[in-house]
């Protein structure tokens, strides 16, 4: 576990208490089925929103189950990666980019935004499912409005989220974070048990979560909080715990 909240209180707990409630979950009449690995790089998305034409999923490390099942459907697959060569399987869908994802374009990065408009694309639905290892909040953050509404779901594993109280990361994580809330509602989370837990008051939240969300127009929403732990969910590691996340004590306390 990190440093307790007592020595890293520069932002007030409150602020991030609040941050924290923006990310609960909440209950959709879709249910919800899991896509990808059993354990990590599996996910839960509604079963509704599986037609889909591109999945964009940057992170690849070696599991790309996630985006397999999507290409088996006929699902253009993106991905991109600087720290491999290529995906651990190949499929003729795939399409692979040897960059890291971030802010802006470098020689070893890609915005968003251009890595979207230089990627061939179909006309359905898209989903994008981001594990970039702590760059997700500055990736989101310039990405326009009207670009990121082109996903139906969005799936984003925060990390490094014991920084929310330093002053200097504060503001990034809860923009991008707030960013995500204009558009899209949370339908799922879950605490990736193989990275650390820190103190928020009394409680141990995780520095390393998945989440999941839905845009507003593509999910009905029953006006009641998803029920946490979902049935479906599957320890990241299992040398390791499985803390899993509550409602009442992580999100809506």
């Amino acid at each position: 576990m990190s440093k307790p909240e007592s020595t890293l209180n520069h932002v007030h707990p409150l602020a991030v208490r609040e941050l924290i409630r923006l990310l609960a979950p909440q209950a959709i009449k879709e249910p919800l089925v899991r896509i990808g690995s059993v354990g990590d790089g599996g996910y839960l998305i509604p079963t509704t929103r599986l037609d889909v034409s591109d999945v964009f999923s940057p992170g690849v490390a070696d599991v790309c189950d996630f985006e397999w099942h999507f290409a088996q459907l006929g699902a253009n697959c993106h991905l991109c990666d600087l720290s491999v060569d290529s995906p651990p399987r190949s499929h003729p869908l795939f399409y692979f980019t040897k960059k890291f994802l971030g802010p802006f374009t470098t020689h070893s990065h890609l915005s968003l935004e251009e890595w979207i408009s230089n990627s061939p694309k179909g006309d359905g639905d898209w989903i994008l499912q981001m594990d970039i290892e702590g760059a997700e909040y500055s990736t989101i953050l310039p990405c326009p409005d009207a670009l990121l509404r082109r996903f139906s779901i969005v799936v984003v594993e925060f990390h490094a989220f014991n920084e929310v109280f330093l002053p200097t990361s504060f503001p990034l994580i809860s923009m991008a974070i707030s960013k995500l809330s204009r558009n899209f509602t949370p339908i799922h989370a879950h605490a990736n048990n193989a990275a650390p837990h820190f103190l928020v008051g009394d409680i141990n939240f995780p520095t390393c979560f998945e989440m999941t969300f839905a845009r507003l127009d593509v999910i009905e929403q029953t006006g009641q909080y998803s029920e946490l732990p979902h049935e479906l969910d599957a320890p990241n590691s299992t040398e390791n715990l499985d803390n899993a996340l509550t409602l009442d004590k992580f999100f809506i306390r």
